[in-house]
């Protein structure tokens, strides 16, 4: 896969959903941002998975 296939925004994901589970918040976020970073390039700025990782970004920094 290239560094911005969605696929791999896809398993940021479910990465960062575990390491959130585990309490790992910090690891937890670098894996949305990058998973952000890649929609962002391949995704409308309005498009709906972009307001869920935004979302997912603000919750997991509650913790931080």
């Amino acid at each position: 896969l290239s560094t911005d296939h969605l696929d791999l925004a896809a398993y940021y994901n479910n990465m960062a959903t575990c390491l959130e589970k585990l309490g790992k918040y910090a690891d937890a976020l670098m894996c949305y941002e990058k998973m952000l970073h890649i929609q962002k390039l391949k995704l409308s700025s309005e498009h709906p998975r972009i307001a869920v990782s935004l979302n997912n970004i603000l919750r997991v920094q509650k913790f931080l």
